[in-house]
């Protein structure tokens, strides 16, 4: 067993100083920076403790050599920021940044409109890449969407209610709906309805109109449309000449009093102004009255079977009337002549009148009243009554025409009148037209042989040639 000296004294106060230096860095080591902050707080300065060191025992610069190294603590701060920074930037290396929206090949473009836009509805025009999705913006705000056609042209339509000057912008929208190009703004003005356009105006008639056919006229913008309003109604349209005038030709069948408006048109029949409400009256046309050739005014006429026979114009619907009694209807045929039969039994004065009718049924036109005289038939032996047709008369001969004949041949043998031969033709072509039996004369001047003929009596003839006349 050693024995303890006290000349050992020395040496095992310097060890005892050595350990209370050393223990801090052991426990930095140990257990992290806050003890090895706290230690070296408490540490007196490295110079002096080596100078002990260097003085007692070179084994001691080992454990001094420790204190003073830079290299982290292993659970210290500053080691554990290192590493996240190296995570973070590792990260933010990996992940790939977002694509850029597609910038399409043409951009769009805004048509400049070729003639003045009005408040209402607007249509805008333009080009751009075909099949992509735009909106159109007026003075930043939007105003339509649509898409580019096939062949790069767009169109879109929307309402503008104030008139003034508007930029136009066309936005080229992906798939997402965002912008991804957009067009060099353009400014449109867009005129108010009525502003700058001049009212046309209706010409008052001079003269009275009447039902039928009539023209009206007046003026207008040169080039431009208008349209005639009859009572809010729209009769008809025309076009404002070079020199500013207008004509419309039409009919109005109705007469009365009407409040006529002339609107100006633009291309999309939109009113672009209206002229002042102007009165027009229409007066009902006069229609020409019948004739009645036979039997004349004051005539006798024994009671029976009567023919009436006269002229009017073509197509008109005639009612006789016997005593304000109606007897029936006919119709004026094309070449203007008419015929009517009934009995008429009742011997005595009576007054006849023929109504023009229109195609309701209505009295337009009449003629003076007629008096005839019906007297009692005589007695004498019954005899066989011809059937007159619808012609009014009756062939006295059906004639067959024979080589070398001619009508005033044939108008000197019945009539002894070479110039009568016109009745012969009139009684063929009406008979014709009622039996294919006859033959129709087109040329007075040929006829041909086998043709059959109608022959009438000399009466007959002559009314029929006053007829013709």
């Amino acid at each position: 067993m050693s024995r303890f000296h006290f000349n050992d004294i020395p040496k095992l106060i310097v060890t005892m100083i050595l350990l209370l230096v050393l223990l801090p860095s052991v426990r930095a080591q140990f257990f992290g920076d806050e003890t090895a902050t706290d230690s070296t707080a408490n540490t007196p300065p490295t110079q002096d403790v080596s100078a002990q060191i260097d003085a007692v025992t070179p084994a001691a610069t080992t454990q001094t050599e420790t204190v003073v190294t830079d290299e982290p603590a292993l659970d210290s701060t500053a080691q554990s920021s290192a590493e996240i920074d190296s995570e973070q930037s590792s990260s933010a290396t990996a992940v790939d940044p977002p694509p850029s929206p597609a910038v399409p090949a043409t951009m769009p473009t805004v048509d400049l409109p070729s003639a003045e836009l009005f408040t209402g509805s607007v249509t805008l025009l333009g080009t751009g890449e075909p099949e992509t999705d735009i909106t159109i913006l007026l003075n930043g705000e939007p105003f339509v969407q649509t898409t580019v056609d096939s062949g790069g042209l767009w169109s879109a339509t929307g309402t503008i209610d104030e008139p003034g000057n508007y930029e136009v912008v066309v936005n080229v929208l992906d798939a997402d709906g965002n912008v991804v190009g957009s067009s060099d703004p353009v400014t449109i003005p867009i005129v108010g309805l009525g502003d700058e356009v001049i009212p046309p105006t209706f010409d008052a008639p001079i003269a009275e109109l009447t039902s039928g056919e009539l023209i009206l006229s007046g003026t207008g913008e040169p080039g431009s449309i208008i349209e005639i309003m009859l009572d809010d109604e729209v009769i008809g349209s025309a076009t404002v000449d070079e020199n500013g005038f207008w004509a419309w030709a039409g009919t109005i069948e109705e007469a009365g009093d009407y409040q006529v408006v002339i609107n100006a048109l633009d291309g999309d029949d939109n009113i672009l102004a209206s002229s002042e409400p102007a009165p027009l009256t229409i007066t009902a046309a006069e229609r020409p009255s019948p004739d009645l050739i036979s039997p004349q005014a004051g005539d006798s006429l024994q009671a029976g079977p009567q023919t009436l026979r006269g002229t009017g114009e073509p197509e008109a619907e005639l009612e006789f009337l016997i005593d304000g009694e109606s007897l029936g209807t006919t119709t004026v045929r094309d070449n203007g002549a008419w015929s009517f039969s009934k009995d008429i039994d009742e011997p005595g004065e009576v007054e006849l009148i023929i109504n023009v009718l229109d195609s309701e049924g209505e009295v337009i036109a009449a003629t003076n009243p007629i008096t005839l005289i019906i007297t009692e038939p005589e007695e004498e032996e019954a005899v066989e009554v011809e059937v007159i047709d619808e012609t009014g008369f009756v062939c006295q001969e059906n004639y067959i025409v024979v080589a070398d004949d001619w009508l005033s041949k044939l108008s000197d043998k019945y009539y002894s009148d070479l110039f009568l031969y016109p009745a012969i033709v009139a009684a063929t072509n009406q008979k014709h037209a009622i039996d294919d039996a006859f033959s129709e004369i087109d040329d007075p001047n040929l006829i041909e042989p086998g043709w059959q003929l109608c022959i009438v009596d000399a009466e007959t003839a002559e009314s029929l040639l006053e007829e013709e006349n």
